[in-house]
């Protein structure tokens, strides 16, 4: 009731210290993560509803039913093999260097946080897109759609004007729980990237 959470035991501190030293690390991978994965799912799963019925529709939602499947960790660490140890584009651990300053510290931050939120943002962008596919081809098939094909309107207005923007009601109503659940992600995921979060 007083805030007081006590001390920490691994770093002979106050909790509260830690923790506000620690948070925005965790709000800024969180929300970087949140921002590619539903801009990726929307933008798939929009174009997954366009081709309803066709090979690249099931190619894609078998695709990431699989990513789906895969466990944070796992993801993040085939991230790490393919592009920290092989490709060697980017470092496997850490948020920055300690010696940096000023723009070379940010850049160098941003460079660190790409494997970390590239592998929140995997790891949750399935339900984006299979509930925007799913919700699109519910919307695509309603009378104010057909009225629109009837009137003549172009089908690509038809898809991102009419269509889409009925569809992102429940991706909006959904976005409150990835939240969640990217904030408990985070942690395994700063684990296997040694992120200070």
């Amino acid at each position: 009731l007083r805030g007081d959470l006590g001390r920490s035991v691994q770093f002979n501190r106050p909790v509260v210290d830690v923790f506000v030293e620690y948070l925005p690390w965790t709000v800024v991978l969180v929300g970087v993560a949140t921002v590619l994965a539903l801009l990726v799912g929307v933008a798939a799963g929009t174009w997954a509803a366009w081709h309803r019925g066709r090979r690249r529709d099931a190619g894609a939602v078998a695709a990431v039913l699989v990513l789906d499947s895969m466990p944070g960790f796992w993801i993040g660490m085939i991230l790490i093999a393919v592009f920290a140890v092989g490709l060697g584009w980017f470092p496997s651990y850490g948020a920055a260097t300690i010696d940096a300053e000023g723009a070379v510290w940010f850049a160098e931050a941003v460079h660190r946080m790409v494997l970390p939120a590239a592998t929140l943002a995997l790891a949750t962008f399935g339900g984006f897109f299979l509930l925007t596919r799913a919700a699109m081809v519910t919307v695509l098939d309603e009378p104010f759609v057909r009225l629109a094909r009837a009137k003549g309107v172009p089908e690509r207005r038809i898809a991102l004007h009419h269509a889409l923007r009925t569809a992102l009601l429940p991706v909006w109503t959904n976005l409150t729980l990835v939240l969640g659940t990217l904030l408990s992600g985070a942690v395994v995921v700063e684990t296997v990237f040694a992120y200070p979060g």
